[in-house]
């Protein structure tokens, strides 16, 4: 099952400091850094590997230096959950 177009959005923008610093004061007071990012995908598998999720998070980690002892909040997107 497919999410539907009306499951919901999110949106994001991603940018280089340098542009940032030329950005306004109040845009630059609510940036964000995003320290990682992580994903995964792919059609065959063994049943008994990892899912994608789960290497698409150890990826990220990777990437941001930390681990899931470190995060208080995740966003994480699967678009294509079977029930």
């Amino acid at each position: 099952m497919f999410a539907p177009l009306s499951a919901g959005a999110t949106a994001l923008l991603v940018c280089s400091a340098a542009f940032l610093k030329r950005c306004a004061a109040e845009i630059q007071r609510r940036s964000v850094k995003v320290p990682g990012i992580g994903m995964s995908g792919g059609m065959y598998r063994k049943l008994d590997d990892d899912g994608r999720t789960a290497i698409a998070g150890r990826r990220a980690y990777e990437q941001a230096g930390v681990g899931p002892m470190n995060i208080d909040v995740a966003e994480v997107h699967e678009a294509m959950v079977f029930s």
